[in-house]
């Protein structure tokens, strides 16, 4: 469900061809970017709003495709057709960048051709997020300080308690938290730990690296915070690539995420040619790495 209520929405298709794409691929195969972009076009029927798409890096001739709307729409859905490839999409409640392409070939001298269709394209009312409600709460100023370092954030201690079994328990009976006002967290980064109430409250997160989201995901494993590990968990599966194979695959060894731990799995089997050299991949821990390789093994072999 969308945060967005929309009435009488649209449909409108649009199209766009970049290329020959060979400043692009350029570009990326001598690794000089992450990723580079097309020029963004208007959606009709949405005022104001643009649509674009970005190729992000995943080797020299692999790239994925991301989708960017600047205002929300219900779906978007079409297809990507560059070098004899078709590749069909189809994503619900975009708002910012989906993923629609996880791994396509590139090659110099080819167009890249994308159809979409937008749909539930209108002006929305967006419904307020606790945030919302907090920031304008001048009523009830936050009675609790989170300390990182010498850095600090000014929260309300009974959202800590709502989002974390581990901040109730701090803040339960006369313990040294409720009385102070002040907790104390030495074991994390103050942007993790910022990023992390950042999310819970509904505030913009900016986009965060795979290692920053580990980092947040890393925080709400100790303090028990389910429903922030199972959105940024769905994150890490979907965005797995060639690039953050490593950092994916510790996470999901060390917490012993069985899902994340098949999903690498699979992963290595279906791009096994271009892992197996790869020196990311063969920093990987040995024990973590050979189990990988050995899951890959046709299962008589095995």
């Amino acid at each position: 469900m969308s945060n967005h209520v929309n009435s009488n929405a649209v449909a409108t298709e649009h199209k766009l061809t970049i290329g020959p794409f060979s400043k692009l691929f350029s570009e990326l195969s001598k690794w000089k970017l992450d990723y580079v972009g097309s020029e963004k076009q208007n959606i009709e029927g949405l005022e104001g709003a643009q649509w674009w798409l970005t190729f992000q890096r995943c080797s020299t001739v692999y790239a994925s495709i991301h989708l960017h709307v600047s205002k929300y729409v219900d779906k978007a859905s079409g297809k990507i057709v560059c070098c004899g490839q078709t590749k069909a999409f189809d994503v619900s409640e975009v708002d910012g960048n989906r993923c629609i392409v996880d791994d396509m070939y590139f090659s110099e001298g080819y167009r890249v051709e994308c159809t979409v269709r937008f749909e539930g394209v209108c002006d929305a009312i967006k419904v307020p997020t606790f945030n919302d409600t907090i920031e304008n709460a001048l009523h009830y100023p936050p009675d609790t300080d989170i300390v990182v370092g010498e850095s600090s954030l000014k929260v309300h201690r009974h959202f800590l308690r709502t989002i974390s079994p581990v901040f109730n328990a701090c803040f339960a009976n006369d313990s040294k938290e409720a009385q102070t006002g002040v907790l104390k967290i030495d074991d994390f980064k103050f942007g993790s730990v910022k990023n992390a109430i950042d999310y819970c409250h509904g505030r913009d997160v900016p986009n965060l690296s795979v290692e920053e989201a580990i980092d947040v995901l890393r925080f709400a494993d100790k303090y028990d915070m389910k429903f922030v590990i199972t959105i940024f968990e769905e994150a890490l599966f979907r965005g797995l690539s060639y690039e953050n194979f490593n950092p994916i695959a510790q996470y999901a060894w060390k917490y012993e995420r069985e899902d994340l731990k098949k999903h690498c799995n699979k992963y290595y089997k279906e791009n096994a040619m271009r892992l197996i050299f790869d020196e990311n991949f063969l920093a990987l821990p040995t024990a973590i790495r050979e189990e990988i390789m050995r899951n890959a093994l046709p299962a008589k072999v095995a």
